[in-house]
């Protein structure tokens, strides 16, 4: 009953003169068995909303049958195709809170944020989808060095994807994650296909600001690969061939934190030999002083919940170095790589831990690669993760254990990672858990080395906002309208003008002519999004019923009229085809410096009259990337 009155109320039409709405765009969800086939049930439904397509472009379709969604279950639309995408908890991203570094997973992110700002349900109370509105938060996009964080989103998903890059990176997300793929913008995870080109991080950020006691480092890596400290401060190694270590690690919990140790033998038969060297207490109690700090520094008892501290990616260079070197004598090796150069490799089953690994040794200028292993043949679906990076000399200096450093041959000149990587494998990865999403103002962020869309628009910051609102509110407003230049007409167009004017039209002339008509163009939005603003401020409560009875509408005075609601949304000034327009003047696309430096022209060109126009009408006037769903010629 719901969904005939949503269609028939799509179908009348807005107001008086029965006009279609612009917003909200519908999403009708067809399913075998329910709505898809004259013998359905609910086929009524799929009819009328196909009429109402026809006559008022709404609603779209969702077809949730669609293989990669294979094994959903009917009777919980949980499992439903989704229309927006995130990733795994465990994927590593890196951003500023307060200005203060972090390099950890969406779920550390997640959990964090959540002790400084208010969580909140999507929706209703009801919705086990959850959000926080966040401030003073950047997250890392290689293109724009740090963009703002609006928000991080945390929902319950169970269609999942692996998908596998060329440069061993893998990216587990649902299947609706959008991608910016070269040559052909954003694509779901669901719609890459083999040899789909994308960019990626071939470096990772860090600061170099914290003094850190480098023996205290090597100390910490050590511990945090094979090292507990939940009920003793205990660290295993081999029984032979690792004395060096035994005797630094000595020598240097002495130093550093006043604290003896004592070495057990364990004899295990078939297993092994190993030794166990434990960390005494001493007088001062210190040694339960040094668990604790060894516990808030790694996040965790378990192997499995411990991470980098966030601080090593902050510390100055050497100790960073001392921190990995811990880390290679705890549980790294030293191979050659096609009898040409050595290289180092680092394996755990903590994906956390791995991304960090690889994001150290690339602070460090060691270009790095993540692979997945199977664990054993008993456990056919555990993973373990490997990182391989080239070592240099100071990492080989600062190594402790010489049986590690048997296999050196010779440095390898690190060669920089590619820019880009090709997708090679799209494999399901059914499970049910939490998925992350961040809202950001570039639209871009970096996860695992990957550089990711996100998911969700959001709102600018509000220009009307009343006294105690907040302007970054989001809830409650929403785009009015928005106005959509096509910018390789212009680009045609102004080039014509220019081979008209000049007998020997330079690409200079070419720009300058564009430029000039991109800002008639973009005047022309204005005065349309000025016409369709003013004309939806003289429309009664009635034509949208629904949202002032429930005050869905942030603001609404019913003694200021609808006005006092609309004010608070947005106006977007759009734009499609920003490569397109550079191939036709320049013969070259934003990926060449004199591409890219023309693009940043045009769009501080969108900028400057959004923000002039913000300011002369008191309206929120904004750019935005039209979606590249239903644009027309």
């Amino acid at each position: 009953m719901v969904i005939k009155a949503l269609l028939d109320g799509s179908l009348k039409g807005v107001g008086k003169f029965h006009k279609t709405p612009i917003f909200p765009c519908s999403i009708f969800q067809i399913m075998n068995g329910v709505n898809k086939k004259p013998t359905d049930a609910n086929y009524d439904l799929f009819k009328l909303a196909l009429k109402s397509t026809a006559k008022r472009l709404y609603p779209n379709y969702c077809n949730v049958d669609w293989s990669v969604n294979e094994g959903y279950d009917k009777e919980n639309p949980k499992t439903y195709t989704a229309t927006m995408g995130c990733l795994d908890g465990q994927e590593v991203v890196t951003y500023l809170f307060d200005k203060k570094l972090y390099v950890e997973s969406f779920e550390r992110m997640w959990n964090r944020m959540s002790y400084a700002f208010e969580i909140q349900h999507q929706y209703n109370e009801d919705n086990p989808n959850l959000y926080i509105d966040l401030k003073n938060v950047e997250i890392y996009d290689q293109k724009n060095n740090f963009t703002k964080v609006k928000r991080i989103i945390r929902n319950i998903s169970e269609d999942w994807l692996d998908v596998k890059f060329s440069n061993g990176r893998r990216l587990l997300c649902t299947t609706d994650h959008p991608f910016g793929i070269i040559d052909k913008g954003v694509v779901k995870a669901c719609d890459l296909t083999k040899g789909d080109k994308l960019f990626i991080d071939k470096k990772q950020y860090c600061k170099n600001s914290i003094d850190y006691n480098p023996d205290k480092a090597w100390l910490l890596g050590l511990i945090l690969c094979d090292g507990s400290y939940k009920d003793a401060l205990v660290v295993s190694i081999a029984a032979k061939e690792e004395d060096d270590i035994e005797e630094m690690f000595r020598v240097r919990m002495k130093e550093c934190f006043n604290l003896d140790t004592k070495t057990v033998l364990r004899e295990r038969g078939e297993k092994g030999t190993y030794k166990d060297i434990y960390v005494l207490q001493n007088e001062y109690n210190d040694l339960w002083y040094l668990r604790s700090y060894i516990f808030e520094m790694f996040g965790g008892y378990r192997k499995y919940d411990r991470q980098i501290p966030n601080e090593v990616f902050s510390w100055k260079r050497k100790s960073k170095v001392a921190f990995l070197a811990g880390m290679i004598d705890a549980d790294g090796y030293l191979n050659s790589y096609n009898n040409q150069h050595t290289i180092v490799q680092i394996g755990s089953t903590n994906k956390e831990l791995a991304l960090q690994q690889l994001a150290l040794a690339q602070s460090l200028g060691m270009p790095a690669n993540l692979y997945h292993n199977h664990y054993t043949k008993e456990k056919p679906r555990a993973i373990r993760y490997r990182v391989e990076f080239p070592i240099n000399k100071e990492l080989i200096d600062t190594i402790v254990c010489e049986k590690k450093l048997i296999n050196f041959e010779e440095y390898a000149e690190p060669k920089p990672l590619e820019e880009t990587a090709i997708v090679e494998k799209i494999n399901p990865a059914n499970q049910k858990c939490y998925s992350y999403d961040v809202t950001t103002e570039s639209e871009y962020f970096n996860v695992s080395g990957v550089y990711s869309h996100n998911c969700r628009t959001y709102n600018g910051a509000d220009i009307n906002a009343e006294e105690g609102v907040n302007p970054q509110t989001k809830d409650g407003r929403g785009n009015l309208a928005p106005v959509t230049i096509i910018l390789p007409k212009i680009a045609m167009l102004s080039k014509e003008l220019a081979n008209e004017k000049y007998s020997n039209p330079t690409e200079q002339d070419y720009k300058n002519e564009f430029l000039v008509l991109l800002e008639q163009r973009i005047s022309d939005a204005k005065d349309m999004l000025l016409e369709r603003y003013e004309y939806m401020c003289k429309q009664s409560p009635e034509s949208a019923q629904f949202m002032y009875e429930n005050h869905t509408m942030l603001g609404y005075k019913e003694d200021e009229g609808i006005e006092s609601a609309l004010k608070h949304g947005t106006l977007a000034v759009g734009q499609i085809g920003l490569s397109e327009t550079l191939y036709i003047l320049l013969g070259c696309n934003h990926l060449t410096d004199k591409g890219m430096e023309f693009a940043k022209e045009i769009e501080q060109l969108f900028n400057t009259k959004c923000k002039e126009y913000k300011k002369k009408y008191s309206l929120n006037f904004g750019v935005y990337y039209t979606p590249k769903l239903s644009v027309g010629a």
